[in-house]
């Protein structure tokens, strides 16, 4: 492990002069107390001077003190002051690689990884906890004041006025709706008023159901596998809860900034003329956050005799969501995605429609997806769509904060990529490649840094595989493999975003050396 002595010696001078505090402390005693040559104290405390760590006094007093608080110095401060490295093993050749074939061993990234942990764990501990012996991180964290959330397109935060319209349910004895009694029919009513909510929300006309399920993945498993008669033509960009339930479905492609090629979706219905078709493309992508002319897609899939549906469950809350100016014939919502509690998805649909349920046993649901609903879950739904006109009233400003970060980031690296930002967005989301540095590398470090943000990519057996979004659009498979996603929302500061920008800097400037 290449953690050098004169790391360790240097934070053992700072614990020196934090603990004497009352009067400047001399080389002299500094050198016999860590019985090291004083050449070799001036040398490490040199370092430590030009970083501003360390001021010295001069006079028959004179000596050296420590120039800010020991609370406000984390080690990581102190190793960078003195100009050292860390790396757990040579593991390569100046980035050629460090086998035969000028290949990375097995091994590299874990070394790597591991010398970012090690990394992360020195900017988390102050020089006060060592000199108090608390290494603990999860008491040195402050979780709660200096935490940055930035995964909203993961599951935003919870409302304020979604948690004082959903309490009062705890206090209920019971909470099956399927019950015929008293106790059954007042939950039952919840469940009403929120269908009811949601459909106002939506603008769905009389002649849409709307089906309460555990999540939009299920919601949209339903819209696939319930409507398995049917020819389903999907984009290349689709969330995986559409790519996995499907067999054989024909694909529309998407340009480099992740929009559907309309003319390939126009050739393909053609094709199909004459069959049931469903075409299904998402409203707003998960990863890149771009927007499709849902609107014009579904359109053309009337004009062929398809119908329509679409997985709007990342853009609502964010941007407005008209199901009947999109025209589509089935729509995707989750409560988790505006601010209401996970375990509660929405499949809108024309009643007209035949589906098949997914899920069988009672009559729940119309018969069409069988269990006890999630009644607080969907409570939370009803409360956070009346929330959205309120959070929509900032989007400006958390577009401005996004258009800040890149900005930002594209002066530190010109070479990095916002992916899709040349079409419309989402006003909050971020997928940018850093240049050389693996995503699970920054995921690693953002975190142990109090900053969440996501890979956007699927996350298998804990690792993180090249996302399929951005494989589409053309990006290469080490660009894709360097590309997080950062997606911010209505309680995210301009402070937050000084965070998240300082925190990408010193990753880059960091990792870009050993690419």
């Amino acid at each position: 492990m290449l953690i050098t002595a004169k790391l360790r010696y240097a934070v053992m001078v700072m614990v020196h002069l934090a603990g004497n505090t009352s009067i400047p402390t001399k080389l002299s005693n500094i050198s016999d107390f860590q019985s090291v040559p004083e050449r070799y104290s001036e040398h490490v405390i040199s370092a430590l001077r030009k970083s501003g760590l360390v001021s010295a006094a001069r006079g028959p007093g004179g000596g050296y003190y420590l120039n800010c608080s020991p609370k406000s110095v984390k080690i990581s401060d102190i190793l960078e002051a003195i100009g050292e490295e860390i790396r757990i093993t040579r593991c390569d050749n100046n980035g050629i690689g460090c086998l035969k074939d000028q290949t990375q061993c097995k091994t590299h990234t874990l070394w790597d990884n591991l010398g970012n942990y090690i990394k992360g764990y020195f900017n988390k501990i102050s020089l006060n906890d060592v000199l108090n012996e608390d290494f603990n991180i999860s008491n040195n964290s402050s979780l709660d004041s200096n935490y940055v959330y930035a995964d909203y397109n993961s599951t935003a935060s919870i409302g304020n006025s979604v948690k004082e319209n959903t309490s009062y349910i705890l206090s209920y004895k019971t909470l099956n709706p399927s019950s015929v009694h008293q106790a059954g029919q007042r939950v039952c009513k919840i469940l009403q008023d929120a269908r009811d909510d949601i459909c106002s929300f939506t603008c769905a006309s009389d002649n849409k159901e709307i089906l309460f399920t555990s999540s939009a993945t299920e919601a949209n498993n339903l819209a696939m596998k319930g409507m398995k008669e049917y020819v389903q033509v999907i984009s290349a960009v689709e969330h995986p809860s559409i790519m996995r339930s499907v067999s054989n479905p024909y694909i529309i492609s998407v340009d480099c900034d992740g929009m559907i090629n309309l003319t390939e979706l126009e050739k393909i219905l053609c094709k199909l003329q004459g069959k049931k078709i469903l075409v299904s493309v998402m409203m707003a992508n998960n990863e890149i956050g771009v927007i499709q002319p849902i609107k014009e897609i579904a359109q053309i899939s009337h004009k062929f005799g398809a119908i329509c549906h679409t997985d709007a469950a990342q853009a609502c809350g964010k941007i407005d969501v008209n199901m009947e100016d999109l025209g589509v014939d089935l729509l995707t919502l989750s409560a988790h995605k505006m601010g209401g509690l996970t375990g509660a998805g929405a499949l809108i649909f024309d009643k007209n429609l035949q589906i098949e349920p997914i899920i069988t046993g009672g009559g729940q649901e119309k018969g069409l997806r069988a269990g006890t609903e999630n009644v607080i879950a969907i409570a939370s739904f009803s409360s956070a769509v009346k929330q959205i006109p309120e959070l929509l009233g900032k989007a400006n400003r958390i577009e401005e904060l996004r258009d800040q970060l890149e900005s930002e980031i594209l002066k530190i690296a010109d070479n990095a990529i916002i992916f899709g930002k040349n079409v419309d967005r989402l006003p909050n989301t971020s997928c940018i490649c850093m240049p050389g540095v693996k995503s699970d590398v920054q995921l690693m470090i953002f975190d142990t840094n109090n900053i969440a943000i996501s890979s956007g990519a699927a996350c298998s057996s804990g690792r993180i595989e090249p996302s399929y979004v951005l494989l589409a659009m053309g990006a290469t498979k080490e660009q894709a493999e360097c590309s997080i996603r950062i997606s911010i929302g209505w309680n995210t500061t301009g402070d937050d975003i000084e965070k998240i920008i300082n925190c990408w800097y010193n990753i880059y400037k960091n990792n870009i050396k050993l690419v």
